[in-house]
């Protein structure tokens, strides 16, 4: 009975030793440089959870980014639509000159194929004047934001604060204590990390 007794508590402690799935989360995190996993010996000081983000904390943000977007994609669409008719224009200038029939046929391709790169460029701008992002690289961003607004309270992220300490490789292998907050989804994915200062 008594070695049923240690065994159990020997078994408690040993897997009470080992880091959490946060903890996990938050070594794989810290111990991956440009996409390369680094062992720098890290240990696990502490780590707190001391908040959450809602849908409705980024949905701020992400309204004014997304806008910014949608004004960069419609004056990167209206400056190609206004390049592509200087180029029908230059290609007109060309063909008026041009004595060859291939010449001729040519700069008229041109011309038909510049036209229809402006239309399509001046549907786009139009588009996302409307608000129409369908098909277009805007459109996943666009439902994300309509996800945010309906469900605004929805948590997307805990937040932890964890010291740690690592034996980091640039100094030497010096023993480091750093302290930083991580935002981690359900998923356990590090969506944003900051160093904290004491």
């Amino acid at each position: 009975m008594k070695k049923l007794v240690l065994l159990i508590i020997f078994s408690t402690i040993l897997s009470s030793c080992g880091p959490t799935p946060t903890e996990q989360v938050i070594m794989n995190y810290e111990q991956t440089i440009d996409g390369t996993k680094t062992d720098l010996s890290m240990d696990i000081i502490s780590s707190e959870k001391i908040g959450t983000v809602a849908f409705k904390d980024s949905a701020i943000i992400y309204k004014d980014i997304f806008q910014q977007e949608v004004d960069e994609a419609i004056l990167k669409s209206e400056n190609r639509y206004i390049e592509y008719k200087r180029k029908v224009v230059d290609a007109m200038i060309v063909m008026a000159t041009a004595r060859l029939p291939q010449s001729i046929e040519h700069h008229r391709k041109s011309i038909d194929m510049y036209n229809s790169f402006a239309k399509n460029d001046s549907i786009w701008a139009q588009k996302y004047k409307n608000g129409d992002y369908s098909n277009s690289d805007l459109e996943k961003k666009y439902n994300l934001l309509k996800r945010y607004e309906a469900s605004p309270d929805s948590i997307i992220a805990d937040k932890y604060l964890t010291s740690y300490s690592i034996h980091n490789p640039l100094l030497n292998g010096v023993k480091q204590e750093l302290k930083k907050e991580h935002w981690i989804t359900p998923g356990n994915k590090v969506i944003y990390s900051e160093k904290k200062t004491e």
